[in-house]
């Protein structure tokens, strides 16, 4: 007897497995543990997000002194981007963010 056919009748010959589930079940064991992660991962970002953002709050004045002495403060206060006019800042090129093309 060929060895696939010995594989036939032992699979034929398994008993049923009583412990079934439902389709319902499944979807509950799934969502239950899936939607946990999901939840647990939204809570950490904005737990990231209120900290870095609460702690500009707390900082001293001074603590900012060294940026103004090193002419770095708009780097925190303004972001940069490249313009969308073509021939803005012409002098320095399109390139150059806003807050270097007007020095």
């Amino acid at each position: 007897m060929d060895l696939l056919d010995k594989y036939k009748k032992a699979w034929i010959n398994q008993p049923e497995e009583t412990d079934t589930f439902s389709a319902l079940d499944i979807y509950k064991l799934a969502h239950s543990k899936s939607s946990s992660v999901v939840k647990w991962i939204f809570i950490i970002a904005l737990l990231e997000f209120i900290l870095w953002s609460s702690l500009n709050l707390f900082m001293p004045e001074d603590f900012y002194k060294i940026y103004r002495d090193l002419n770095l403060i708009h780097l925190q206060t303004e972001p940069t981007h490249v313009s969308p006019e073509p021939d803005a800042g012409a002098a320095r090129g399109p390139g150059w963010p806003q807050y270097l093309r007007s020095r």
